[in-house]
């Protein structure tokens, strides 16, 4: 400062001194005042903006632009991470396998309510710790790409677990099994095409569909329409159906 130099030289009274150092003390407290204010500011204008802490697909806002906003005016959007998407599902403990872990090995597919088939395999990847009392579950997540925004939050859809190596059952459609006073039964078209009557023994029903343990062998043909026009030991002409989805 050249008030200083000229006070260590004599040419001007320390009292200049002294009040331009306080001058200079002034200044450099404004300054930091003028700076905090900024920050301030600055702080103040970032609440302007709200920032979504996921990347995902934005729904319908509840507010307009424009409109004032505060801590009670609620949700304004919903954010929905679509790419990869959680299904979470409900196994009950005479269904789950410890073997199908959420060690992510254990791949899943989903029906849609199409019926058609989601073209994305996906991976389980979480196994809840806690059984609810009142259904007998776990929840079960498995995520799915969904590069294409097919699935959806909120959708229903029929979630497949598939598993390598497991066991392979036969499995016929419920619709073509008969019950009597003596227990189910279908009707087996043999290679002559005459009917025979096959005592079942069966095991867990899903979809449609129900194991048979014993009575039917892989590749036999199985009746499962118009059965009440038949009986066993006649011959017929069949005709092949479609393989049950799934």
């Amino acid at each position: 400062m050249r008030t200083a130099e000229l006070a260590k030289k004599g040419n001007t009274p320390l009292a200049s001194l002294d009040q331009r150092t306080a001058e200079q003390g002034q200044a450099k407290a404004a300054v930091m005042e003028a700076e905090a204010n900024l920050r301030d500011a600055e702080i103040q204008l970032s609440y302007t903006e709200i920032k979504s802490p996921i990347s995902g697909r934005i729904g319908r806002p509840a507010v307009s632009p424009g409109n004032l906003v505060g801590p009670d005016t609620g949700v304004l959007a919903t954010v929905v991470q679509e790419n990869p998407m959680q299904v979470l599902f409900s196994v009950t403990q005479r269904e789950m396998r410890r073997d199908s872990d959420s060690n992510g090995k254990t791949r899943a597919r989903v029906r849609l309510a199409d019926g058609s088939l989601y073209a994305e395999q996906g991976r389980i990847d979480f196994l809840d710790v806690q059984v609810n009392p009142r259904t007998d579950g776990q929840t079960v997540r498995a995520m799915f790409p969904n590069p294409d925004g097919i699935l959806t939050n909120g959708q229903t859809v029929r979630v497949i677990i598939e598993e390598k190596g497991g066991d392979k059952v036969v499995v016929i459609p419920q619709s073509a099994i008969a019950i009597d006073q003596t227990g189910p039964y279908v009707f087996v078209v043999g290679a002559d095409n005459k009917v025979e009557q096959r005592r079942l023994k069966l095991g867990t029903g899903r979809e449609g569909l129900a194991v048979v343990d014993e009575g039917v062998k892989p590749d036999e043909r199985v009746v499962v329409q118009g059965q009440q026009r038949i009986r066993a030991g006649i011959t017929v002409a069949p005709q092949l159906a479609s393989s049950p989805a799934g």
